[in-house]
């Protein structure tokens, strides 16, 4: 299902918007903590970053650059909407189950503005746009909303005590 993203980045932390099938969905992550709402309802949920990824991919392949082209293969160069990239094929750490392909713009710091990325859940194609390097991005949006009443899964998924 196609789906068009807003993120914003800013010293490890990540604000994502999402809009599909006429909902809006917003992700924020915030150390080590995700937080997921949906737009006019009260209620979210939180999470540990890493508990929801075990075994999968990570969504945040943006902070994976370094590791991508460390520990990657180069396989060309591409120019994309205008950037010269240079194409990286990665195929994950021991027990992550992806692998993908990766645009990184030289002229913009290495900035993936293409990815192709395969699971065993199936393909998605990101394909970034209107990128602003370095960003004017205010910390107050990476605040965790207070009008939103977010339950804590880590706390749900506990053995109960007796």
């Amino acid at each position: 299902m196609p789906t068009d993203y807003e993120i914003w980045l800013k010293g490890g932390q990540m604000r994502m918007k999402a809009n599909a099938s006429g909902m809006t969905i917003h992700m924020l992550k915030v150390g080590d903590d995700l937080y997921n709402w949906m737009d006019g309802q009260g209620m979210g949920m939180k999470m540990t970053a890493g508990a929801n990824r075990r075994g999968r991919a990570t969504q945040d392949y943006v902070n994976q650059v370094d590791v991508i082209r460390a520990k990657g293969k180069k396989t060309g160069t591409e120019t994309i909407d205008g950037h010269p990239c240079e194409i990286w094929e990665y195929a994950g750490e021991q027990g992550d189950s992806h692998k993908g392909t990766y645009w990184l713009a030289t002229d913009l710091k290495n900035f993936p503005v293409k990815a192709i990325r395969e699971t065993e859940r199936g393909k998605v194609t990101y394909h970034n746009s209107d990128i602003e390097i370095p960003a004017k991005v205010s910390d107050d949006l990476f605040a965790v909303p207070k009008d939103i009443v977010f339950r804590d899964m880590g706390e749900m998924q506990r053995p109960q005590k007796n």
